[in-house]
């Protein structure tokens, strides 16, 4: 039996309608049936399913419920946002026969790098026994899956010593610091000197960052490091491997470095001198119109010999120098094939090409002859000084 307030109208005590109200009354219908009509902010319990409803203009909306109700809604909540992960102490200790979903914290996550089946990993990731690593089991793929990493003691990134030492092993090698990407997926490593070098020694960074082109120069044994202005001359390994030889003070009219002995001097003519018994396990290479010369004087200057390859050649040849000293009166003779030997020629043939191949220079104030006939390659010259004679003989 529903019950309405009594209301007064014109004179006659009546049951106020449903669809009435009284201002600022706290009447709320209590009923299994939405109230109608409604207006905004009208309040209603339904009683068919113990819930608040408020009426927003346009519908009823449920503004509360019952305990068990809410308990439910919160649990399902709680379900769908809950990530348990089961504590598993190393790689080791990961289970052969996992069921999908499963879900483990590797407390030690050294060597979680090698492990397998495992996928999503970053690249170049690391485990180590000061990382939490986070897996969960997808048995469509047959493998577990990376979620995410942590540091068992996230303060420890800060130092807490003056003087932290990382420690190095035989495994790893010298004591290194890795500075990551922001993705740590590439990452600069320092790292000390090998055990074998028996080094102990402090550097100190400058108190700037220094210009640009600036270079850092130790003091010496104490390791206080500065920036100072590249403007010494210096030999620094270039591109290809190359050696370089940078001169940043001096000008082309001289220039005098000296190396272990060898005293390289660039200036107009552009020479180079070797003062010293010198040793060398390459190829020399004199290229252009330059000399290798013997010089009397050490310091420079006086009388000298040299050998100089000719400019108009057109082809390479390399000599191969006999294997010893030849008797007196021997010569120098080629085989040919520029294997060289001595030899006595006085008596014995002389072989002369029947053609030129390579222009040839009679120098003035000589007299030169040759066995004929002989022929001219294609551009070929022979050309004859002032005062000179050339008798071919056939």
């Amino acid at each position: 039996m529903n019950r309405f307030a009594l209301v007064l109208v014109n004179g006659v005590v009546q049951e106020m309608p449903i669809n009435d109200r009284i201002e600022h009354s706290a009447n709320i219908p209590r009923q299994a049936n939405a109230p109608s009509p409604a207006v905004s902010g009208d309040q209603w319990f339904d009683t068919s399913t113990s819930r608040f409803m408020l009426y927003d203009g346009s519908q009823w909306t449920t503004v509360g419920g019952d305990n068990a109700s809410a308990i439910a809604t919160a649990n399902q909540a709680l379900a769908a946002t809950a990530d348990v992960y089961k504590e598993v102490a190393n790689v080791a200790a990961i289970s052969a026969s996992p069921a999908n979903g499963d879900k483990i914290e590797l407390l030690d996550s050294t060597g979680v790098q090698s492990f397998s089946p495992l996928s999503g990993l970053p690249s170049g990731f690391v485990g180590a026994s000061n990382l939490l690593v986070r897996l969960e089991y997808n048995s469509s793929g047959s493998s577990w899956e990376f979620r995410s990493f942590a540091s068992k003691d996230p303060d420890g990134r800060y130092l807490k010593s003056l003087s932290p030492v990382v420690l190095g092993d035989s495994g790893s090698g010298s004591g290194s610091i890795t500075l990551n990407c922001e993705t740590n997926a590439h990452g600069v490593k320092l790292k000390g000197p090998a055990h074998s070098a028996a080094a102990n020694y402090t550097l100190t960074l400058p108190d700037d960052a220094g210009t640009a082109g600036q270079i850092l120069q130790t003091s010496g044994s104490s390791g206080n490091l500065s920036w100072v202005t590249n403007d010494s001359n210096e030999i620094v390994l270039g591109s290809s491997g190359k050696v370089e030889l940078k001169l940043n003070s001096l000008n082309d009219d001289s220039l005098e470095t000296t190396l272990e002995n060898i005293e390289v001097r660039r200036d107009l003519h552009t020479h180079s001198f070797i003062n010293t018994n010198q040793f060398f396990s390459g190829d020399i290479e004199i290229r252009g119109d330059k000399t290798f010369a013997f010089q009397q004087n050490s310091g420079g200057g006086g009388p000298f010999t040299a050998f100089k390859k000719s400019q108009s050649a057109t082809t390479s040849a390399t000599f191969t120098l006999p294997d010893a000293d030849g008797s007196a009166g021997q010569a120098v003779i080629t085989d040919g094939s520029g294997v060289l030997s001595f030899g006595n020629v006085g008596g014995q043939f002389v072989e002369t090409p029947q053609t030129l191949t390579e222009n040839k220079v009679i120098a003035a104030n000589i007299n030169a002859s040759c066995n004929g006939p002989i022929a001219l390659d294609s551009g070929v010259t022979v050309t004859v000084g002032s005062n000179s004679s050339l008798a071919i003989r056939n």
